[in-house]
């Protein structure tokens, strides 16, 4: 079984049009191959920037372009100043249905942002997951204490649902305030599988 690779999951499919491509007929009475669904089939939210509500800031954040992130903008976050980890933070929003039992793959795009003149810089997410909103103790799948340098990466979280949700019950939530630190946060992806989907083949987090 191969895994899913961040390319893939990053792939610009999800914010333009599919390309189709020429194929060979298979040759007369083989059976074909069955087609691999593209990963855009199984998003379950609309990942772009403008869907992120950023809480915490006097001023919100900047939305700026960035040419290196997938579809090209970003959310800068500017924590200033020590408080609780969740003093800053962010949502967003599903918008499909979720079912008992299946397989959830979140993907955020982030960045640790150098301070002017530095080529590096580091970040800590304190917390980055799925939750069930206005419920406590909700979380669906989450991920803590991840590390960022100044490089774009996917992040991940996955999981498997407990149980039914509706459409408007969970966010993708972050906390982003667990040191003094800006933080670049492009678009969240989160796929849902389905029931059957082996969680082998689902990217983990690396090294930064």
């Amino acid at each position: 079984m191969y895994r899913l690779s961040g390319a893939v999951l990053a792939a610009a499919l999800i914010f333009a049009p599919a390309v189709a491509t020429a194929q060979t007929p298979p040759a007369e009475g083989a059976q074909p191959s069955p087609t691999p669904r593209p990963m855009s089939d199984f998003l379950v939210n609309q990942p772009h920037v403008p869907n992120w509500n950023i809480w915490g800031l006097p001023n919100g954040p900047e939305r700026r372009p960035d040419p290196d992130v997938t579809g090209g903008q970003a959310l800068r976050v500017v924590v200033d100043r020590q408080g609780d980890p969740w003093s800053v933070g962010g949502v967003m929003p599903t918008h499909a249905a979720i079912q008992a039992g299946d397989v959830l793959l979140l993907a955020v795009w982030l960045r640790a942002v150098p301070a002017e003149g530095a080529d590096d810089a580091a970040a800590r997410i304190s917390l980055l997951g799925l939750e069930q909103k206005d419920v406590a103790n909700g979380m669906i799948a989450m991920a803590s204490d991840l590390t960022l340098n100044a490089r774009w990466r996917l992040v991940y979280v996955s999981g498997v649902a407990p149980k039914d949700y509706a459409a408007d019950q969970t966010n993708i939530i972050i906390h982003l305030a667990a040191q003094p630190q800006t933080i670049d946060v492009g678009p969240a992806l989160l796929f849902d599988m389905g029931p059957d989907f082996d969680r082998a083949r689902l990217p983990v987090n690396a090294a930064p």
